[in-house]
């Protein structure tokens, strides 16, 4: 079974958050938490993993659906219109060729 990276960096994000909260708070609570969470990790299946999958995911295929929304009734390629609007924004810088 693969992995998906979107999820994994989630769920590093997560963990990231709630350490920085623990340091931020000076608290130990968040803290017993993770721990927690990472138990449950061990025992059985991560809670950010569920979490990203009913947050995340949902939202990453309404916009999938939406971007082939456009493609099909206005020929709109949004990730090519994307993808031209930053080399226009950012230009590349110009390379020297050796000869």
């Amino acid at each position: 079974m693969r992995a998906d990276p979107t999820a994994l960096l989630f769920g590093a994000a997560t963990t990231t958050i709630v350490l920085a909260l623990v340091l931020v708070t000076e608290t130990a609570w968040p803290l017993a938490a993770q721990a927690v969470i990472f138990a449950l990790v061990v025992l059985w299946r991560s809670p950010y993993t569920m979490l990203f999958r009913t947050l995340v995911s949902s939202v990453q295929k309404v916009m999938e659906g939406t971007a082939a929304l456009l493609n099909a009734a206005f020929g709109f390629r949004l990730g090519c219109e994307m993808y031209l609007l930053v080399r226009r924004l950012l230009p590349a810088a110009k390379m020297e060729v050796s000869q």
